[in-house]
């Protein structure tokens, strides 16, 4: 109950921050600052947050590549084969990375990906998620259970109280 109660307010504190000029600030400044560090110095003071990249195929099968400066093939997950040993393969995979865990992107060629236009009331930016979750059957074909999404948000209305998403399916 007092988690809701937080979990709620809290969703509607980082809202009102989005919506906010201070991000923007906050983005500029780090720029600024960061453009004065030496790009070595920088590199070790703040290393960049590790990737995992899936590649699939046409057959279903998909490469897995550690992503960076220097992207190095970790494996490949058949389609065919068995998932428990998938599930450890994976496991063992994302336990390699020292500095926390991987960031992961599904990498698709644009043919794969249902993009759509969307535009929602501005009231439902502190649960966009959620009401996106809602809305799926209505913007598309499918049901939340058949597909993964994700969204970012293009324009921001606020006179007019309107929020434009880019959203992507697969």
């Amino acid at each position: 109950m007092i988690l809701n109660s937080f979990n709620e307010y809290w969703s509607g504190l980082a809202a009102r921050y989005r919506t906010s000029p201070v991000p923007g600030f906050l983005a500029w400044w780090q720029g600024e600052l960061s453009g004065l560090i030496p790009e070595s110095l920088r590199a070790r003071m703040v290393p960049p947050r590790p990737s995992l990249w899936l590649i699939a195929d046409q057959e279903g099968n998909l490469d897995v590549w550690r992503g960076g400066e220097h992207p190095r093939h970790l494996g490949r997950f058949g389609a065919d084969e068995p998932v428990a040993g998938l599930r450890s393969r994976w496991l063992e995979i994302q336990g390699g990375f020292e500095d926390g865990s991987p960031e992961i992107r599904l990498c698709l060629v644009p043919d794969e990906v249902l993009q759509r236009e969307v535009e929602l009331p501005l009231a439902v930016e502190s649960n966009l998620a959620t009401a996106l979750g809602y809305q799926i059957d209505q913007l598309t074909p499918f049901r939340p259970n058949q597909i993964l999404y994700d969204y970012q948000v293009t324009e921001r209305d606020v006179p007019h109280g309107r929020l434009k998403l880019d959203l992507r399916l697969v």
